[in-house]
């Protein structure tokens, strides 16, 4: 079985801005050992920090036959956004964006799963999949 790839749907499971884009390109680009080898970024959401979960990003070699990936097009090169079944759930309508302000440069993501973030905003809380109502 082959990867998932997103490229035919009109409205992506993840939005990733051009800064993103642009960015990830270049991060790309530095990390390559060679013209030929293929990078690719791997979102994940894993257990930890002070709201319970946070964002895991790294570079990865290779794409897991149930994994779903995100092309995007920049400059002619094909920048893929691997995500796992598992975090697709949580990350579903999200964008990924690329900031530079007063606290630097960064990766950020716009999750409307989120239900709160903590202060320093890299971790997260979920909303709740099932609430009883039928208290009486």
């Amino acid at each position: 079985m082959s990867p998932i790839i997103q490229t035919l749907m009109s409205q992506p499971l993840i939005q990733v801005s051009d800064s993103a884009c642009q960015k990830l390109f270049d991060l790309v680009n530095e990390e390559k050992s060679s013209q030929d080898e293929q990078l690719y970024l791997r979102i994940a959401i894993m257990g930890g920090g002070c709201s319970g979960f946070q964002y895991d990003f790294e570079f990865c070699e290779s794409i897991e036959e149930d994994d779903l990936t995100i092309e995007n097009d920049i400059n002619g090169q094909i920048i893929t956004i691997i995500v796992d079944p598992i975090s697709i759930q949580s990350l579903e309508g999200a964008t990924l964006d690329y900031l530079t302000d007063m606290q630097g440069e960064r990766f950020t993501i716009s999750n409307p799963n989120a239900k709160s973030t903590c202060g320093c905003g890299n971790s997260f809380t979920l909303e709740e999949e099932s609430k009883d109502t039928s208290k009486e």
